[in-house]
C-alpha cells in the first residue's frame, strides 16, 4: 500500500507546478513547557499588539483552576467525554482512485500526527480541553524536512497567542516566546475563537466567570477542613472532671499548674481511649456528648449556595456535577439536552482545526484540489424512545404529503435526509473509529468506494485489527 502511496505522489508531485504547493515553513511555536517570557518583555511587547477585553494572565488561572478545582476538573473532563463522539470525513474526489489514495493518506496523518496521545483522536481529545479551558484552540501543523507531508500538530498556549496589526491593516498571529513577538504562518496555523466579544480576536474563556466561585469555594473548603480537625464529624464531648485536691499551704500558681498537668493527663488519656471506641473512667468524671449536625447542616448550606454561583458560572447544570437540588427526571433530560448543544459550539472550532490539517497534508502530498468536510457523530438521544415518535410522525406527514401529490418523490427523499450523495457529486465518506484510530468506509454509500463487492462486517474487521 505504501509503494501505491509513493508511485502515485511521485506522478502527481512531478506535473503539478511547485507555485501550487502551500508555503510552509519550520516550526516556529513553543509548546507550554517552552514558553515564558519576562515581566519587562511582555510589558513591552503588550505595547504592540491588539489589548484584550480581560487580562493575559486569566488563560493562566484558569489553566491552574482545572487542575485544582475537582468541579473545573470535572467540567473539562466531561467535555472531552461528551466532545470526542467520533466523527466521519468527507472527502470531495475527481475519481475513486484518487479518493482510495486520500483516505489512505489521512489515516497515516491520523496515526502520526500526535504521537504521544494516540494520534488524531488524542488530538482532539486535546484540543476540547483547550476549547473548554479558554474559548478557542489554535495548532501549527508542521511539515517534515523535505515538506512532502504534515509530520506532526503542535498545540499553541492560548496564553501565548498575541494579535497585532500587520503594514496592510490586517490581523497577524503572533505568538509571545521570551521577550520577542514570532509571526506564525497562517498558512499552516489554525486559530478558532469559539467565543468573542465586541470583535476582539482573543477568545473568552467560558470558565472565567467562575475564577471567584471557585476561590470562595476553596476558601469555605478549608474552613470546613480545619473545623472537622478540631472536632469531629458526630460532634464534641465534654468530660466535667473535679478538681485535684489542694495541698496544704500550697500557693495559688502552684496549685493552677498541678491542676492543668492534672487536667493534660487525663484528657490525653481519654483520646488515646477514643481511638478505641471506649473510655474509661472513675465516677468523678462526668461525660457529655454535643451534636454538632445543625452546624453541619448550616456550613452544608453556604457551600451549596456557592456551588450554584460556580456551576452556573460554567454554565452547566449541578446534576451534571453530582449535585441534585431537587430536580426531576424530565428536567434531567432538558439539562442533557442543553449539555449537548453546548458541546457542539465546542465541537465546531476542533472541526476546522482539524480539516485545515487534513487539507495541508493532502496539498503537500499533491492532492491539493481534494475537498475535506469533517463532521461530529451526533450524539445519542437520552430520550430515543421520543425521538422515534418524533421521527415517525414527521415521516407519516411527508408521506402523506406525497400521497396528495403535494411533494415529489425526490423532494420526499430529501425532507427524510435519504438523498445520500453518490459517486455524481464527488463525495466519499469515511467514518474514524477510535478504536482502531482508522478511517473507514461509510456503510451508507458502500457502492461509492473501491472494494464495494466486500462484505462491510469483513471491512470493518480488518479495519479494526491491529
Amino acid at each position: 500500500m505504501f509503494q501505491k502511496i509513493k508511485s502515485y505522489l511521485g506522478r502527481g508531485k512531478a506535473n503539478k507546478p511547485v507555485s501550487d504547493y502551500p508555503r510552509v515553513t519550520s516550526r516556529k511555536s513553543f509548546t507550554d513547557d517552552e514558553w515564558g517570557a519576562s515581566q519587562v518583555g511582555a510589558y513591552l511587547n503588550n505595547l504592540n499588539v491588539l489589548a484584550a477585553k480581560f487580562p493575559f494572565e486569566t488563560y493562566q488561572v484558569i489553566d491552574n483552576i482545572a487542575l485544582l478545582d475537582p468541579y473545573v476538573s470535572k467540567y473539562v473532563h466531561t467535555t472531552i467525554a461528551l466532545g470526542n463522539v467520533g466523527h466521519n470525513l468527507e472527502i470531495m474526489a475527481s475519481s475513486q482512485a484518487e479518493a482510495d489514495l486520500a483516505i489512505d493518506i489521512a489515516n497515516d496523518f491520523a496515526a502520526r500526527c500526535f504521537p504521544l496521545s494516540g494520534g488524531l483522536d488524542g488530538l482532539i481529545n486535546a484540543l476540547l480541553s483547550q476549547v473548554a479551558r479558554s474559548g478557542g484552540c489554535c495548532v501549527e501543523w508542521v511539515p517534515d524536512p523535505t515538506l512532502s507531508f504534515i509530520d506532526r500538530a503542535y498545540i499553541i498556549p492560548m496564553k501565548s497567542v498575541r494579535w497585532g496589526l500587520g503594514a496592510d491593516g490586517k490581523l497577524v498571529l503572533m505568538q509571545q516566546q521570551m521577550n520577542q513577538l514570532v509571526p506564525l504562518n497562517p498558512v499552516q496555523t489554525s486559530f478558532h475563537a469559539t467565543v468573542v466579544r465586541d470583535g476582539s480576536p482573543y477568545p473568552v474563556p467560558p470558565a472565567i466567570a467562575a475564577i471567584e466561585p471557585c476561590a470562595h469555594h476553596a476558601t469555605i473548603m478549608k474552613k470546613i477542613r480545619s473545623w472537622v480537625e478540631k472536632l469531629s464529624v458526630l460532634g464534641v464531648l465534654l468530660a466535667k472532671v473535679e478538681r485535684p485536691p489542694r495541698k496544704p499551704g500550697q500557693e495559688d500558681a502552684e496549685y493552677l499548674a498541678s491542676a492543668q498537668e492534672y487536667l493534660n493527663k487525663v484528657a490525653d488519656s481519654f483520646t488515646k481511649e477514643m481511638d478505641d471506641g471506649i473510655c474509661v473512667s472513675y465516677d468523678n468524671i462526668e461525660f457529655q456528648f454535643n451534636n454538632i449536625t445543625a452546624g453541619a447542616q448550616g456550613a452544608k448550606d453556604v457551600l451549596q449556595i456557592i456551588l450554584q454561583g460556580m456551576f452556573s458560572a460554567l454554565q452547566r447544570d449541578p446534576i451534571a456535577f453530582g449535585w441534585n437540588f431537587n430536580s426531576t427526571e424530565t428536567f434531567a433530560k432538558v439539562v442533557y439536552e442543553e449539555l449537548i448543544q453546548g458541546i457542539k459550539m465546542f465541537q465546531l472550532g476542533v472541526k476546522r482545526v482539524i480539516e485545515h490539517g487534513h487539507r495541508l497534508n493532502f496539498a503537500l502530498n499533491g492532492l491539493g484540489t481534494i475537498g475535506v468536510s469533517v463532521k461530529f457523530t451526533a450524539s445519542r438521544s437520552i430520550d430515543a424512545f421520543r425521538d422515534a415518535e418524533a421521527g415517525y410522525m414527521d415521516s407519516q406527514k411527508v408521506l402523506g404529503q406525497l400521497a396528495q401529490e403535494v411533494i415529489t418523490k425526490e423532494e420526499a427523499r430529501k425532507i427524510l435526509g435519504h438523498d445520500q450523495r453518490n459517486a455524481e457529486s464527488g463525495a466519499f465518506i469515511a467514518s474514524f473509529i477510535s478504536d482502531s484510530r482508522k478511517y473507514v468506509l461509510f456503510p451508507h454509500v458502500t457502492s461509492l468506494w473501491t472494494g464495494a463487492n466486500l462484505d462491510i462486517k469483513k471491512h470493518e474487521s480488518e479495519a479494526l485489527s491491529p
